[in-house]
């Protein structure tokens, strides 16, 4: 069995295409809309500052016309007073509630904006890149991609850097959680038993193993241990490619 280098190659130059023009019409004009609406709550701040300034003024009035009633009793100049600072307070208050609920409003939609942005181009990128990753992998069977994949945790798992087991070898007593895209045979689940104790240099019984089915992992493994976490999956690495294209989006 041959890869079609060529067939290959044309996938992979298609996708940095389509990079290209979801770049040109659809993050751009994203962004310019996300400029737009900062611009907006901008104005909306400076409006509200303009009102404040009214604010400050009608209050200044009101402190001028009090010092002009020389001659009234002392209890109509108290209540005068009192009755300005109110107004004042409720003035301020009203229009500081206004501009912290547009500045929430605006918040609240950009984030949503920004999520449903990000949810939309991990399902393109996690599309695309299967598609890739299935023509590449064709002349492979299923077993032996499933076996490469489990092989390859099994060497994740005897080469973890000592240092990182240190604050898991204190644990005295607690659960470590396997995850897998798939169902996995009972000798596996045997082979990850031990190779995770040996890991962690404990006995069986100390520690609760327990094996979980997630979906979301897409295709491979992830071990969550209770001072860190092993990720052998395509859902971890479109996460980090994710990330990154929307790294290099702010530059």
């Amino acid at each position: 069995m041959q890869i079609n280098w060529f067939e290959v190659f044309a996938q992979i130059l298609n996708f940095f295409i389509l990079l290209f023009l979801l770049n040109k019409f659809l993050f751009k004009p994203v962004m310019a809309a996300m400029e737009r609406r900062e611009e907006e709550i901008s104005k909306t701040i400076k409006n509200a500052e303009a009102k404040f300034s009214e604010a400050d003024v009608l209050v200044h009035d009101y402190e001028k016309k009090l010092s002009e009633i020389k001659n009234q009793e002392e209890i109509i100049l108290t209540q005068a007073k009192k009755d300005a600072e109110e107004k004042r307070e409720i003035l301020l208050n009203q229009y500081k509630e206004e501009v912290l609920l547009k500045k929430q409003n605006f918040e609240n939609d950009f984030n949503n904006e920004k999520a449903d942005f990000v949810k939309e181009f991990r399902k393109f990128l996690a599309g695309y890149t299967l598609k890739i990753s299935k023509k590449v992998l064709e002349p492979l069977s299923a077993t032996d991609l499933e076996d490469k994949v489990f092989q390859g945790l099994i060497k994740t798992l005897e080469n973890i850097d000592p240092e990182i087991l240190k604050e898991e070898k204190k644990v005295e007593k607690g659960n470590i959680i396997v995850e897998s895209s798939g169902e996995i045979s009972k000798t596996q689940k045997e082979e990850l038993e031990e190779k995770i104790l040996k890991a962690v240099n404990t006995e069986k019984g100390k520690h609760a193993i327990e094996f979980n089915i997630n979906p979301d992992l897409i295709y491979g493994y992830k071990i969550i241990f209770n001072t860190f976490t092993i990720n052998e999956n395509l859902n971890f690495y479109l996460k980090d490619l994710e990330e990154e294209v929307i790294k290099q989006q702010k530059f």
